[in-house]
């Protein structure tokens, strides 16, 4: 073989390489981030919830590596720790609701969307908070007087999320986290919201695409989502 043919293979063989190393970058990536649809989410909540006890190593053994990481990840941060002690002092839901809340979490969210959960801060709720007392007193701009409650007909309030927040909240574990990060900040409200993360989404998503927020209001155990107009309060 002449020295230009062979250049010519060398340079050749070394482009199929670089080509096959580019494809299978994109795959492993999106392999490692990879989240289901929420109705994909769903259905693996629903598998756990027929084979017996949730327990966490039921959950990591179902889900992939890169769920199960996500998972541990948000199940070790503390985030969640209060709604746990909640659901030993209540009959309104279980430790197995509060796994599979995370678990919902972890099949929706990819890394940045962990971030975004753990990155929830006591202020950012205050800011954005108000709560009414069953005397109608009403607390507001970040005046909250945390305490434990869960007679679920006592206590109403309105959760109200600027726009950073509103487009996090398009996402189903991203509402999850919220309502963990509200019980851990010691608010008057502390329940797993997992049954209703897919339709608080849907609103998020159509007000913020609107340029406006999304406020949750506090019904019992429920968040009702509405329309936050931008300019309003936070919503900026």
């Amino acid at each position: 073989m002449s020295r230009l043919a062979a250049a010519i293979a060398t340079t050749t063989a070394a482009t199929v390489l670089m080509a096959g190393a580019a494809q299978a970058t994109p795959a492993e990536r999106a392999q490692t981030t990879a989240v289901r649809t929420l109705d994909a989410a769903e259905a693996v909540l629903d598998s756990l919830k027929g084979r017996g006890e949730i327990t966490d190593q039921l959950i990591l053994d179902t889900l992939t590596p890169a769920e199960g990481a996500r998972y541990q990840r948000l199940l070790n941060s503390g985030t969640f720790d209060a709604m746990f002690r909640a659901s030993e002092q209540t009959d309104e839901f279980s430790a197995q609701d509060v796994r599979l809340s995370i678990a919902l979490a972890a099949l929706t969210s990819d890394d940045v969307g962990i971030e975004e959960i753990l990155n929830i801060t006591p202020d950012d709720l205050a800011d954005g908070a108000e709560w009414e007392a069953d005397n109608g007193e009403r607390e507001e701009d970040g005046v909250i007087r945390p305490q434990w409650q869960f007679d679920w007909g006592i206590v109403t309030g309105t959760l109200y999320l600027n726009r950073k927040e509103t487009r996090n909240a398009r996402d189903a574990g991203y509402i999850v986290g919220l309502a963990a990060s509200v019980c851990s900040a010691g608010f008057p409200v502390c329940y797993p919201v997992a049954a209703q993360a897919g339709g608080i989404g849907i609103a998020a998503g159509r007000y913020y695409e609107e340029g406006n927020c999304v406020k949750l209001k506090v019904i019992g155990p429920t968040l009702k989502p509405e329309r936050h107009k931008k300019g309003k309060r936070n919503c900026k």
